[in-house]
């Protein structure tokens, strides 16, 4: 390249320069703001005694800052009231030329940019402009304030040159680069454009290797196109409402592949297609336009407007071109100046607000024209009564340009209604409407259609423009009209007065007002933004996403969350979106759940099944590329979230050699054959081998045919094959397959290669799950970024009513999620002074120790909580300019930021804006901190530990009682048990003598069973006593279990038969000989009378039993178990149609019933009747009513499990004497039940 060349530069990467190279520092020589005042009385520069205060504080308040001339503004510098509580927080910047029409100062990602202002009224905050901005007018809107609105303010810049040339839509300027080649790792692009027109070529060069670089305005927006030779052009669109006639900003910054576009402080970046780094341009550059339609050229028009202070990198492109000593430099209709503007719009901002505007009267034709933009479905564009019969509206409805006319003799009117375009897009369109007697034409965008019908009118004197008719069906115009011609007249709105404007207020003249709530693109994933004056919003229809801005993924994260909520499922094709609200899209899978219960996840592709390998005998030269139906960035995130995978590689050799083994260590691996790894890497090893083995699986076993050889294949055989499972997961999966020797085709050598679906087992994220055993257990992770758009996902489990799971803080800002009341997930964040919460409240309890899943989202236009993966409520953010949320602190997991109010449980599958956040590791790695020498383990993390096991896992609570898990501790309820004490292990027992009785009323309906669980434990040394029964007066049923000293035993059947026709009962007996203290249960319930005891055993002799009885079979089984000796059953041989039931069952008696004179002596406790536990009742501080009993004193029990008790001969007659009625502990050293 030659020196001095204003391309000489070009790959050098120099910025242009500094847009104020010394920036005043001294208060003298700053822009003061003094020139805001319109009598200039006071100064409000900081340090001065005067401030700003508005006089209503609200969002509409604004200060504007006249210069005077045009100023490149770098800074602005804000204080409050002196000596007084009065501040602006946070504010917006608008800027412009003409003090009517103000852009907003954008954010890199569109919308309106929130600058934080001041905490005090005295401190000095300073905000330098990333961008500078240009502008005769500054002003300030207050969007955040301290009790009142003030300020003080000062702005910090330089003047402003500009170097401008104008471009009429035909000239354009050409630099020869045949001489100046370009070949640049870097390049930077600056310059500023305004126009009034949608489309139009900016610049455009080309190179003879396919390189390609072009700027366009295509519908209002700017594109730009690039390709470094790969014939791929990437494409960069940024920018809206670009024809207002306004001045713009543009960059556009390259780094080798990486290429950022920003207009308006607006930036988009992306990364160029292809391999190639270097931009290669060796023919014309073009700058306003080309000679002719080229390649990447996608409109039909050279750009119509301004640019000025054209910087390739540090050169002055537009300074250098008016040298006119350059040869390389062709200018064709280009001009110096940048012409005045002569078409002024109008800003209609409600719909009550419209202009009137006069024409010829009494006129047989009428033309009506004008151009507008909006974003509204509908409103009224213009109207005017005929003198005679009759009017005509032209308006929107449903975004389709109508025109209706009634005139004399017509019933009702005629709508012309021939476009079908939607025409709220926000774009300009010119529009026509020209009638005259019979005849209608209607001209939009160049584009005309005629009606002809029968039609007779006579103009009046007045048109309506925006709006003005009244009714709902009639609603005005929001947005800008421009070149209103009407009556014969054009009329500028520069010349209308208060008269020809209704509602004013709401009317901007010279200025079109309009904000694109859709660029860039608020809504992901590729989710389609439609807006109104308002707001924006987003269609996400078969994105894969949902929620307002289409953040939230509606596939499920991998195969185990599917199957979670689809839990009869085994086996379908399923979408997962491994990232979730990640940049990555979802996927098709098989998801297989295996009869062992392990997940798999099956990942196809497009060589599936066996291929044939014929005619490749040149070693590696069968390439076959295996497309997934994934790409890798979505392989890799299902790879590593996973436990575990594998992959088939089969190969079937007919005469053809695979590897050529055997192949040393220290030798080159040259193979015919090979495959390539995830990595892109030739790898050394086949199915069922291991990493730099060089072998195949019969190599490792050594089994191959030849064991001289490491593959089957390899022995040179007619047939045989080498394959298997290859299962490092690092290497997976298989990108390429290279083959060779396979000799010719039609000849004996040939091989059939089968490359398997990439199957996964496990879910990483799933399991990575960590247990809060305190209250002040956290895990603290770094900041994280949340943005305008983030999320946060998480599953827990519980048995606490309340704690915080998660916290972060920002210098204002905050986010936290909690559980509250048990039955609550509570999302509380403040962006901005304004704290808010959505609250999700349900019926059942969230503290039930069951997984639940918490999803919460913060966007541009709400905050949301998803819970279980289906009930969700939201709020809406407020009005006014939406910022991000600004989080510095790390993000406390477990607690809140003060280490307290923390959440004790399960946590699993943390996430955040789709990535894991790995609390298993951190939980597993314990706390490190730095030593001199590296880092030193301090020991495992407070209160955390890995996995979800609770206190409860070894069943700490005796005698069935629920536990209720704490994770740090566990609570036992004996509700639901005989015995009480803190692991439902203490006996509640009731001494009895002769004359006690306890008396127990059913409430209620009168309960009926058919299964019958009973429970008694007891000591005595009586013979015989009456330990526990059930009556039901009402069908004299009844049940009594008893210690018998009766003569005759009833029990088995099979014995003589006995007819007692007086009691009308039929019974067995069989003959033994008398057995003192023997446990007997006798019952009727309406079938026949039944006595059973049970048998070889005595149970007066003074030692605890535990008896359990219970029927079973629908009734006719009868099960009794003593202590843990054998249970003895006895089936009985009842009719089918025979009532078993025990009917109406109305007291339950312990000791004795009324009928009895002497009661049981010794013990009673463990009483249980289904879920009825009377000594419980009878003891408790206060007994219900319906117990009565007339002993209060207990049995000095021990807790103590069952034995067995003593075995008692069959000879043994001798009873042994009986006590003292009291429970006796046993003597000591002896054991309770006996050996």
């Amino acid at each position: 390249m030659e020196a001095g060349s204003p391309w000489s530069e070009w790959s050098a990467s120099a910025p242009p320069p500094p847009p104020c190279r010394q920036e005043p520092t001294d208060r003298g020589t700053q822009i003061l703001l003094e020139l805001a005042l319109h009598n200039n009385e006071y100064d409000f520069a900081p340090y001065g005694d005067s401030a700003w205060t508005a006089r209503f504080s609200n969002v509409g308040q604004s200060i504007t800052v006249d210069l005077g001339e045009v100023y490149r503004i770098t800074r602005v510098a804000t204080q409050g009231r002196r000596h007084s509580r009065e501040f602006v927080r946070q504010y917006s910047l608008q800027y412009g030329f003409n003090g009517r029409d103000f852009m907003d100062y954008r954010g890199p990602h569109g919308g309106a940019w929130g600058f934080q202002a001041n905490t005090n009224d005295n401190s000095v905050v300073s905000n330098r402009l990333e961008v500078p901005v240009v502008a005769q007018y500054i002003r300030i809107r207050p969007t955040r304030w301290n009790e009142r609105m003030s300020l003080r303010m000062e702005l910090y810049g330089c003047t402003f040159t500009a170097t401008t040339m104008y471009f009429t839509g035909e000239a354009f300027v050409e630099k020869d680069l045949s001489r100046h080649q370009v070949h640049s790792h870097r390049d930077s692009i600056q310059f500023r454009f305004r126009t009034d027109r949608a489309d139009g070529v900016l610049m455009y060069s080309r190179g003879a290797q396919g390189d390609l670089f072009a700027v366009q305005l295509v519908r209002d927006k700017l594109l730009l196109l690039i390709d470094l030779g790969s014939g791929r052009p990437t494409s960069l669109s940024v920018g809206s409402l670009l024809d207002d006639h306004l001045w713009h900003d543009v960059s556009i910054e390259r780094h080798e592949r990486d290429v950022s576009l920003t207009v308006d402080r607006v930036r988009v970046t992306t990364e160029i297609s292809g391999e190639f780094r270097r931009l290669d341009l060796n023919s014309k550059f073009y700058l306003g336009g080309v000679p002719y339609i080229k390649d990447g050229v996608e409109v039909f028009s050279n750009f119509t407007g301004c640019i000025e202070n054209f910087y390739l990198n540090s050169s002055n492109f537009i300074a250098e071109l008016r040298q006119g000593n350059r040869d390389d430099f062709s200018s064709y209709g280009a001009l110096a100046n940048c012409p005045a503007v002569h078409v002024v719009p109008l800003t209609f901002q409600d719909r009550g607000a419209h202009i009137k505007v006069v024409g010829n009267e009494g006129q047989t034709t009428l033309n009506i024209s004008f151009s507008f933009r909006t974003y509204e479905r509908d409103g009224m564009l213009a109207f005017h009564n005929f003198l005679s019969d009759g009017y005509v509206k032209v308006y929107l409805q449903a975004g389709r340009f109508k025109v209706a006319i009634m005139t004399t003799g017509m019933k009702q009117p005629v709508v012309l209604d021939a476009f079908e375009q939607r025409y709220n897009d926000g774009s300009w369109h010119a529009a026509i409407v020209a009638l005259a007697t019979n005849r209608a034409t209607t001209i939009l965008d160049g584009y005309p259609t005629e009606t002809r019908r029968l039609m007779k009118f006579t103009t009046g004197f007045e048109y309506l423009f925006g709006g003005g008719l009244p009714g709902s069906e009639n609603p005005g115009f929001l947005g800008c009209i421009r070149s209103i011609s009407a009556g014969g007249n054009e009329h500028s709105p520069l010349q209308l007065g208060p008269q020809n404007m209704v509602k004013s207020e709401f009317i901007l003249i010279d200025a079109c007002d309009m904000e694109d709530r859709c660029n860039p693109n608020p809504c992901e994933h590729g989710g389609l933004c439609t807006q109104t004056s308002q707001e924006f919003v987003c269609d996400c229809s078969g994105t894969g996403y949902t929620g307002a801005v289409c953040h939230a993924a509606t596939n499920p994260l991998s195969c185990a969350q599917y199957f979670m909520h689809n839990r009869g499922s085994r086996r379908a094709r399923v979408a997962i979106d491994v990232d979730g609200s990640g940049p990555l899209a979802a996927f098709p899978v098989s998801c297989v759940l295996t009869p062992e219960g392990q997940v798999e996840t099956h990942l196809d592709h497009d060589a599936l099944g066996d291929q044939i390998v014929d005619g490749f005998d040149r070693r590696g030269s069968y390439v076959r590329n295996i497309d997934y139906d994934a790409d890798m960035r979505q392989i890799d995130r299902l790879i590593n979230g996973s436990l575990s995978c594998r992959q088939q590689l089969f190969y079937a050799c007919y005469n053809a050699r695979l590897f050529n083994s055997p192949v040393r260590l220290d030798e080159p691996f040259e193979p015919y054959s090979w495959w390539v790894s995830r990595n892109n890497e030739m790898m050394d090893y086949w199915g069922g081998s291991q990493p730099g083995s060089r072998k195949c699986a019969c190599g490792i076993q050594g089994t191959c045919i030849d064991r001289a050889k490491d593959c089957n294949c390899d022995a040179g055989v007619a047939e045989t094959a080498d394959g298997g499972d290859l299962m490092f997961k690092e290497d997976l999966p298989v990108r390429r397959v290279h083959f060779g020797d396979t000799g010719a085709p039609g000849d004996s050598r040939r091989g059939t290669y089968r490359v398997g679906s990439l199957v996964c087992e496990g879910d990483a994220v799933f399991d990575n799950t960590v247990t809060f055993r305190l209250s002040d257990a956290t895990i603290d992770l770094p900041p994280i970024e949340m943005g305008y758009s983030g999320d946060i996902f998480f599953e827990f489990r519980t048995t606490k009513e309340s704690g915080t799971f998660l916290h972060v803080e920002g210098p204002e800002d905050f986010l936290k999620v909690s559980i509250v009341g048990g039955n609550s997930i509570q999302l509380e964040y403040r962006v901005g002074s304004i704290p808010l919460s959505v609250t999700v409240e349900v019926s059942s309890r969230l503290n039930d120790d069951r997984w639940h899943s918490v999803f919460v989202e913060r966007n541009r236009k709400q905050a949301r909580v998803l819970l279980d993966n289906s009930l969700h409520k939201h709020t809406d953010e407020p009005e006014g300019p939406v910022r991000p949320i600004k989080l510095t602190s790390k993000l406390i997991v477990g607690a809140n930021t003060k280490y307290s109010n923390g959440f004790v449980g399960c946590m699993r599958a943390l996430m955040v804006n789709g990535r894991l956040q790995n609390l298993k590791y951190l939980a597993e790695r314990g706390v490190w901190s730095s030593a001199r020498h590296g880092s030193v383990y301090r020991g495992p993390l407070y209160g955390v530990s890995v996995g979800c096991q609770g206190k409860c896992a070894s069943s700490p609570c005796l005698n069935n009682g629920t536990c209720i898990e704490g994770y740090s501790d566990y609570e036992c309820n004996c509700r639901w048990t005989a015995f009480k004490g803190p692991i439902c292990a203490d006996e509640i027992g009731v001494s009895m003598t002769r004359s006690y009785m306890i008396k127990y009323e059913l409430e209620g309906s009168y309960k009926s069973t058919i299964a019958e669980n009973i429970r008694v434990g007891f000591t005595t040394t009586s013979p015989s006593g009456f330990l526990m029964g059930l009556i039901s007066s009402v069908t004299q049923e009844f049940m009594t279990i008893m210690i018998s000293n009766s003569g005759e035993w009833h029990s088995r059947m099979g014995g003589e038969r006995v007819d007692e026709a007086a009691q009308g009962v039929l019974f067995y007996v069989s003959r033994m000989d008398f057995q003192i203290g023997s446990l007997r249960v006798v019952f009727d319930f309406g079938f026949e009378r039944r006595d059973v005891v049970y048998p070889e055993r005595i149970f007066n002799e003074g030692q605890f039993h535990d008896v359990r009885v219970r029927r079973l079979n629908g009734g006719s089984t009868l099960e009794i178990q003593v202590d843990d000796y054998p249970a003895y059953q006895e089936t009985f041989n009842v009719n089918p149609s025979a009532d078993v039931q025990f009917n109406n069952i109305q007291y339950l008696y312990i000791g004795k019933n009324e009928s009895m004179q002497e009661g049981f002596v010794g013990c009673i406790s463990r009483v249980e009747f289904d879920d009825i536990y009377p000594l419980k009742l009878m003891f408790q501080e206060n007994r219900p009513s319906n117990i009565n009993g007339s002993s209060r004193e207990w049995c000095p029990l021990e807790n103590r499990p069952s034995a067995r008790a003593r075995r008692v001969s069959w000879s043994r007659m001798a009873a042994p004497a009986v006590g003292s009625g009291l429970c006796q502990p046993p003597e000591e050293g002896a054991m309770w039940g006996g050996p």
